[in-house]
């Protein structure tokens, strides 16, 4: 994963760690969709591990 990918993920994920303490905004949801990035984009099994 490159790093200009890798800051779009961390991105995302604050985003949602932001979206638990706004109302309106699905934190969790982000969240778990920056790890599914990281996830599909890395394909080590620690990876894969962190997003079960």
């Amino acid at each position: 994963m490159e790093t200009p990918q890798l800051l779009l993920v961390g991105l995302v994920m604050l985003l949602g760690l932001l979206g638990v303490v706004t109302p309106g905004v699905p934190g969790p949801l982000i969240v778990w969709a920056g790890v599914l990035w990281w996830s599909m984009t890395a394909r080590t099994a620690l990876a894969w591990g962190v997003l079960a």
